[in-house]
Parts: C-alpha cells; sequence; structure tokens
C-alpha cells in the first residue's frame, strides 16, 4: 500500500489544448497540468516511492480545502459542513492517477475502486491524502482463468477416459 499528502493549492486537470503544426494537429496538456503532475510525482517519489506493478487497485482520494472566511471561525466543526468548491472531484482523481502512471503502478486502467471525498480543513493548508492499494486477494487475473480453464478441461478428458474403462 502506498499513502502520501499533496500539500499546497490543489490543482484539477485542465482540459487538453489543441494546435496544428505542419499540417497536422497535435493535442498536448497545458504547463500548469505538467507542473501539477510533475508535484504529484516528486511528492510521491520523496514521501514513499513504492511500486505496485500491474495487480488490480483500489485508490482512495481526499481533497481538503481551506474554507471560506465566514466558516474559517467554526474550527474543528468546519469538517462537517458540506465542501461544495469549484473543483471537480472526478478531475482532482484524475490529474493524481495519471500522475503516478509508469513510477506508482503500470497504468491507472488497473484501478478498479476509486473512492473520492472532498472536506474543507480545519487547518491552514489545502492538502490531498492519496492510498492507493493492491486488491490481488479479492480478484483472480485473466492468466488464473486461462489455467484453470486448461486443467478442467485435462481433467473433464480424464474423466471421460476413466469411464470408458469401465
Amino acid at each position: 500500500m502506498i499513502h502520501f499528502k499533496i500539500k499546497g493549492e490543489i490543482k484539477t486537470k485542465q482540459r487538453p489544448r489543441a494546435t496544428i503544426i505542419g499540417g497536422h494537429a497535435r493535442v498536448y496538456s497545458t504547463k500548469e497540468t505538467i507542473m501539477y503532475e510533475n508535484y504529484v510525482k516528486s511528492e510521491f517519489q520523496r514521501q514513499c516511492a513504492y511500486y505496485l506493478g500491474d495487480e488490480p487497485l483500489k485508490a482512495t482520494i481526499t481533497a481538503y480545502f481551506l474554507p471560506p472566511n465566514e466558516l474559517a471561525k467554526y474550527g474543528e466543526e468546519v469538517k462537517y459542513v458540506a465542501c461544495m468548491k469549484n473543483k471537480d472531484l472526478d478531475n482532482i482523481a484524475k490529474t493524481i492517477l495519471d500522475a503516478l502512471n509508469g513510477i506508482a503502478y503500470e497504468d491507472d486502467k488497473q484501478i478498479v475502486e476509486l473512492h473520492t471525498e472532498k472536506y474543507w480543513t480545519p487547518g491552514n493548508t489545502e492538502y490531498v491524502e492519496v492510498k492507493i492499494e493492491t486488491l490481488v486477494d479479492d480478484f483472480i487475473t485473466l492468466e488464473y482463468l486461462k489455467e484453470k480453464a486448461k486443467i478442467d478441461k485435462l481433467f473433464a478428458r480424464y474423466n471421460e477416459l476413466v469411464s470408458k474403462k469401465k
């Protein structure tokens, strides 16, 4: 399992931009998105740097935003007020999961379970908490199914031959 925090202003994945170069369309990520993804990578590497491989994964991403001034005065109770800030959870998750491709896991398509939340923080810093764990014990792989099918077929053939001998 990996667990780390990304402190500072929370950024979301921006829409890709397109341009035409030499008569061909080229799609690219914005500079701001690239910089934030690089920051996520560096925080991951600094705090845990553990590679989870190509197994099925579960990700939990929790974003903590600074409350507006009118809420800040309520201290710890602010975390119980619904946080409906203008940043979409799906875009926060996309940025973080894309940033970790190839360094925390092979590809974010391995995420088979995703839980995202956002809260106001009673503290004085925005941050995102990221937890990713393997689900190897909860799922079977395609390779396992193929091997099981081979064994089942051999067992069926064996039973067929045994019944013919009788």
